[in-house]
């Protein structure tokens, strides 16, 4: 498991990196925009024959790679994501999720 979790920090070897940032005084409103933001260029991506793999491991380090991506401080790196072709092999790579019922409840 640690091994897995240090390639994060090499993008997984992917010839597409993307990190993304937001302002940290933005209202919580805002991050979900984000979120949903970073959920449509994953869905647009892959409509375009390309996997991009969501790397949160470098948000904990967002004080730490802030100066060399030349963002102020006021922004915090909150996401940074992996993007292949859909062909390549690291995208066979499945996790377990919980099951719908764990995660939501359901009313009529």
């Amino acid at each position: 498991m640690r091994a897995q979790h240090r390639r994060n920090f090499t993008f997984l070897v992917a010839p597409g990196r993307l990190i993304f940032s937001i302002e940290c005084d933005l209202p919580v409103r805002a991050w979900l925009d984000c979120g949903m933001f970073l959920q449509n260029i994953m869905i647009t991506g892959r409509g375009s024959s390309l996997e991009l793999c969501p790397l949160q491991a470098f948000a904990a380090y967002h004080e730490t790679i802030r100066d060399p991506l030349g963002l102020p401080d006021n922004r915090m790196v909150i996401r940074a994501k992996a993007m292949t072709e859909t062909s390549d092999p690291a995208n066979r790579f499945h996790t377990e999720h919980e099951p719908q019922d764990r995660l939501a409840t359901f009313h009529d």
